[in-house]
């Protein structure tokens, strides 16, 4: 499946692997956050997710994995930044 928002007349679709974006539903259901944003810097390797936008996020804490997680004033969660985010892929085909 191809899919881009838009896309200016002449250019091509974006692909995307509907397979993968399927596997996120049942997790996206469960969750208590019904609104996520993504945003994943390849060349860094580094996935943030926010929980609310904009975060607002006063306060992170790291821990020893590479996983930052932010917090507003009221000390709530308001995403999550994970650094060497193509580990958790390579993990996940391990298994």
């Amino acid at each position: 499946m191809q899919y881009q928002a838009n896309p200016k007349a002449g250019e091509p679709r974006d692909n995307m692997d509907e397979a993968e974006i399927m596997k996120m539903i049942p997790h996206v259901v469960r969750s208590s956050r019904k609104k996520v944003w993504i945003d994943y810097d390849e060349e860094a390797d580094v996935l943030c997710i926010s929980f609310v936008y904009p975060s607002n996020a006063i306060e992170h804490e790291e821990d020893e994995e590479g996983i930052v997680r932010n917090y507003n004033k009221e000390g709530e969660l308001t995403g999550m930044t994970i650094i060497a985010a193509k580990r958790f892929s390579k993990e996940a085909a391990a298994q």
